[in-house]
């Protein structure tokens, strides 16, 4: 308690966190009726995609669409989700 009452910006719960971490937990499970691990590695790749998506607030459906549209094109380097902001939207057609 001692560092929540020194930190302002700290909460006096942890449901945030709890929230953050429910759906890796969600996924996890998931995977495990996958069918198998060659289709479960397709999946958690996907998964993590979007909660990465999520956790730098960019709509994943848009992400998917400038990857999958950029993915064959040598000249273009793929930002991750971090790297990647509403203001690049001019070049998905």
């Amino acid at each position: 308690m001692c560092r929540y009452t020194q930190a302002r910006y700290l909460e006096a719960d942890n449901d945030y966190s709890g929230r953050c971490l429910r759906p890796a937990a969600v996924g996890r499970k998931a995977f495990l009726f996958a069918g198998s691990e060659r289709a479960g590695r397709p999946a958690a790749i996907y998964y993590s995609l979007v909660e990465g998506c999520k956790v730098n607030e960019v709509n994943p459906l848009t992400y998917r669409t400038y990857v999958l549209s950029h993915v064959r094109d040598k000249r273009v380097t793929l930002l991750t989700p971090h790297e990647f902001h509403a203001s690049d939207l001019t070049h998905i057609g």
